[in-house]
């Protein structure tokens, strides 16, 4: 079987490799855009790769061109596959509905707008039970199959996790917190939430004499930490999993990485601008998950932060159930 796989976000290469891990039988395509540290990461993994396409930016009118223009792409540059899989890429999605294959999409974010006109063309739709049913079959509509799953989309890769006794020789400290700033550039955040807090956290900190180590996608985000000594930003892609094992403390303007840190114990903070997805609602209700916006406030949770607990069983539960159903699909392909 030959499974197509497109990249778009920096949390997927990880996510997929650990898929891939499991059926080393098939043989895989992988495109990607070229955003932020997928190249680095897909070549870490060692995961070959075409880059088609880039993050669209600019206007509405130009966004729709070049996205129109990369499925086009993705038609003439992908061709014999048997069913394509994704972390919810409309392109994958689009390009699998033109060529009349079934696509499988992994996603735990109901609140993306573009989620109607992707999950209705969606073959099979994995996403965590935090998510209500009814709000995706809502999305999808009946043609749809949803399978959810009893944990979050972060515990299937952090199942097969080994941390890497070497990673802090990366770094230029061993005691430090890690910030990954908000993406204000989301189609799911109205004008008014496009607002960023990270260098008034980025002050507390230095005031606390705390490390920080910041991870930022665009020159605009390095640009928040311009004047600050404590502030390192790494110039090659390190590993998510390494990041949020060896932190003191995980701060997440976004989302992954803040589930990441949780589900490895690590003290976590949300400091999403949006509304809250419904996994990190179910992480926050579990005090798993600690949310704020106030900087004072994020500070004293570092502050008071206790022991962790480093049990990934129920990481490995997680992958085990979804690997089982996603193993019935598959069958249906064959």
């Amino acid at each position: 079987m030959k499974i197509w796989i497109d990249i778009k976000m920096p949390h997927e290469p990880l996510f997929f490799s650990s898929i891939i891990e499991n059926y080393d039988n098939f043989t895989y395509q992988i495109t990607s855009r070229d955003f932020a540290e997928i190249k680095s990461l897909l070549e870490k993994y060692n995961l070959p790769f075409d880059i088609i396409g880039n993050r669209p930016t600019g206007l509405s009118a130009k966004r729709k061109l070049l996205f129109l223009h990369r499925v086009l792409r993705l038609f003439v540059h992908v061709k014999n596959y048997d069913i394509s899989m994704s972390h919810s890429s409309p392109w994958a999605v689009y390009t699998s509905l033109l060529r009349r294959k079934k696509s499988i999409v992994f996603y735990d974010n109901e609140t993306n707008p573009i989620n109607r006109n992707v999950f209705r063309f969606t073959s099979f739709l994995f996403t965590p039970e935090a998510i209500p049913k009814n709000v995706l079959e809502d999305l999808s509509g009946r043609k749809t199959k949803i399978i959810q799953f009893n944990g979050y989309k972060e515990d299937i890769y952090i199942a097969d996790y080994k941390p890497d006794k070497a990673f802090l020789s990366k770094l230029p400290f061993e005691d430090f917190v890690t910030i990954r700033p908000e993406n204000l550039d989301v189609l799911y955040l109205k004008y008014s939430q496009r607002k960023t807090i990270v260098p008034e956290i980025i002050r507390k900190l230095s005031e606390n004499s705390i490390n920080i180590l910041y991870l930022p996608r665009t020159d605009f985000e390095r640009s928040l930490a311009d004047g600050f000594d404590n502030v390192f930003m790494p110039e090659e892609a390190l590993n998510g999993l390494d990041i949020c094992y060896y932190s003191s403390a995980v701060l997440s303007g976004s989302g992954t990485i803040g589930r990441e840190a949780s589900r490895l114990g690590t003290p976590a903070v949300s400091f999403f601008p949006g509304n809250l997805l419904a996994v990190d609602r179910k992480l926050i209700k579990d005090k798993a998950l600690y949310y704020s916006r106030d900087p004072s406030k994020i500070i004293k949770f570092i502050n008071q932060s206790g022991a962790r607990d480093r049990n990934t069983n129920q990481s490995k539960k997680v992958k085990e159930e979804v690997m089982h159903k996603l193993d019935a699909i598959l069958e249906t392909i064959k």
